[in-house]
């Protein structure tokens, strides 16, 4: 799922309408079919288990790999058993926090099968944000809030700060896209009113229309009051 840039007041994201997938079980690699409600109510076949494409209203039976957690993933079956391939990596489901271990910290991200886990990690460092080794810290758009996820070393891109443009995970770690749709750039993510903030060159951290784990989140913009 790749998500749009991040307007002032609208968020945009849904891979469904950038690609023009009208079955999004059809378009759901490694699926075997079987439709499925629940994560965790064992209805799905031996070795295979419950997940979820981004705009489907259930959930679909799928072959299951024996990827650990965080693991990298191009599509669903790369991913193992209770678990969801999401921003590059495979993300565990979950019903408590407390399935949520390692690296990954909080159950948080809903679906209609069930939620999956999601990293406290640092939206706005330049390193890996507390991800660990080969992994970077990005904001992950959620509609109405946003998550924090640790991707795959190099997942975020390339786009160089303030170069134009379109998908949240073009901009490297510590930048987020922000701007219409046709003018978005890739601009230093920061917490409103923490300080040392990384805004320079009088730019201001101006809070972003969604929150983080309860908590704003902002970019620096040139000019801001």
């Amino acid at each position: 799922m790749r998500a749009l840039a991040l307007p002032a007041l609208v968020l945009l994201s849904g891979c469904q309408l950038l690609l023009g997938i009208e079955d999004p079980v059809a378009g759901m690699v490694g699926a075997d079919g079987d439709a499925c409600s629940d994560v965790f109510d064992d209805s799905c076949p031996e070795n295979q288990t419950c997940d979820w494409y981004s705009g489907a209203e259930t959930g679909t039976c799928r072959r299951a790999s024996s990827a650990l957690a965080l693991a990298p993933c191009a599509s669903a079956v790369d991913c193992g058993l209770d678990q969801h391939c999401e921003a590059g990596a495979c993300r565990t489901y979950c019903e408590l926090e407390t399935d949520c271990t390692g690296v990954e910290d909080d159950c948080h991200v809903e679906t209609p099968i069930g939620k999956y886990c999601d990293t406290r990690c640092d939206v706005t460092a330049t390193d890996d944000g507390g991800c660990g080794p080969g992994r970077e810290c990005l904001l992950w758009n959620l509609d109405t809030e946003f998550a924090s996820m640790c991707t795959p070393a190099g997942y975020g891109g390339d786009v160089t700060p303030l170069g134009a443009c379109v998908y949240l995970e073009e901009c490297g770690p510590g930048y987020i896209c922000y701007g219409a749709v046709d003018n978005a750039h890739c601009r230093r993510g920061c917490i409103p009113g923490v300080e040392p903030s990384p805004c320079t060159d009088g730019t201001t951290c101006v809070a972003l229309s969604n929150d983080l784990h309860g908590s704003p989140v902002g970019v620096c913009v040139p000019g801001a009051r």
